[in-house]
């Protein structure tokens, strides 16, 4: 049980940093000339959506019913972060 907690928590942090890696890439692709090259800087919005999976890691890990959810989003923001930090290195290197 604690294991499929795990997962689930994961699952639920990295969607938002998917979604947002979807909406570069898509903009990425239909954008035309000089507005291709300012698509990266949308993954900066990582900027905010690292530290609220931190504090929800941090509120997570305190309930201790909650806490392998906290571990699982925990290592989802980590995985979310690397994903759209090589998105954002892919696209820049690609304008």
């Amino acid at each position: 049980m604690q294991h499929r907690q795990r997962w689930i928590g994961s699952g639920i942090a990295v969607a938002p940093h998917v979604i947002l890696l979807a909406f570069m890439f898509g903009l990425a692709a239909t954008t035309d000339g000089g507005g291709r090259a300012y698509v990266g800087f949308y993954g900066l919005l990582e900027i905010y959506l690292a530290p609220a999976g931190l504090v929800a890691v941090l509120i997570l890990v305190a309930k201790k019913p909650w806490r392998q959810v906290g571990i699982g989003v925990a290592a989802g923001t980590v995985l979310g972060v690397a994903l759209v930090a090589g998105g954002m290195l892919l696209l820049f290197q690609n304008t």
